[in-house]
């Protein structure tokens, strides 16, 4: 799945906003989840993906044309984000972004983008200050 609209979100304390470019070429979304491509520095949306740095949400959506890549404004810390079957349970695992509308508890590639601190029906509270690479689990 993949966002076809701005998404609103919601923030829980002091959030931090992230610079960084965007890839030609796609459409983004507000409120969609973005990570770093390390290949090239610039901000794509989050996929089931080795290796990428998670970011946050994006605070604007942009429709990116070829040949150029805008600055963004990504915002990062607590953020409440969607996901089917959210449970209490779920408070102090990992998350992975597996795409920029999706969290999940297990990912194939992606790295955690953030540690699970509250929960409340249909959302978890994710802390993109957590996110780290898959090897540090280890």
């Amino acid at each position: 799945m993949a966002l076809t609209a701005n998404r609103n979100y919601a923030t829980s304390g002091l959030t931090e906003v992230l610079h960084g470019k965007l890839t030609e070429s796609v459409t983004y979304y507000k409120g969609g989840i973005v990570v770093f491509d390390p290949t090239t520095g610039l901000v794509v949306k989050a996929a089931d993906t080795a290796g990428f740095t998670p970011a946050g949400v994006l605070k604007k959506g942009a429709v990116v044309g070829a040949g150029v890549n805008p600055d963004c404004e990504i915002e990062t810390g607590k953020i409440w984000l969607p996901m089917s079957g959210a449970a209490q349970t779920d408070v102090g695992d990992y998350v992975y972004a597996t795409a920029d509308d999706t969290i999940a508890k297990t990912a194939t590639n992606a790295n955690p983008c953030g540690k699970v601190v509250d929960f409340k029906t249909g959302y978890l509270l994710v802390d993109f200050r957590y996110g780290l690479p898959k090897t540090a689990l280890v």
